[in-house]
């Protein structure tokens, strides 16, 4: 049994007083995608990244998640509310990794969870693991001219 990381499965064997991590590539398919995207947060792949996120018109929240990910499952209530709340001004979508690869390769995402908020095709804010609601709530509005 071992956990699942960015397309590998890793785990740990251990025989007597010896202990041995392995990684194998593995791909993970079926509807965990359809299950965290309920609500208000929709789902976009690699194939539609371009014209989801980065050709939009608003500014637009990509939350990078995987399934085996328990930060990320702690996250995706804070996700859903900021998409309730911002969701006139700016776009706020899912992305599961281990699904979509490309995506996070690409704008440099190699750990989890990650929410990056992007605007008219770029990167203007990224946070990366465990962050703060607060936080991100204040960088969501300066950047939405909401406060101030």
């Amino acid at each position: 049994m071992g956990i699942q990381a960015l397309g590998f499965r890793v785990g740990a064997l251990a025989i007597g007083t010896a202990f041995f991590c392995f990684a194998f590539p593995f791909a993970v398919r079926g509807d965990s995608a359809a299950k965290n995207a309920a609500g208000p947060v929709a789902s976009v792949t690699d194939s539609a990244f371009e014209a989801t996120v980065l050709r939009s018109e608003q500014p637009v929240i990509v939350d990078f998640w995987a399934e085996w990910c328990p930060n990320c499952k702690d996250l995706a209530p804070l996700v859903e509310r900021w998409a309730r709340k911002y969701g006139r001004r700016l776009k706020v979508v899912k992305l599961d990794v281990e699904v979509n690869p490309r995506s996070p390769k690409r704008f440099g995402v190699s750990q989890l969870p990650a929410i990056l908020l992007f605007d008219k095709g770029r990167v203007v804010k990224k946070w990366i693991g465990v962050v703060g609601a607060k936080d991100v709530q204040k960088s969501i509005e300066s950047h939405l001219g909401l406060n101030g």
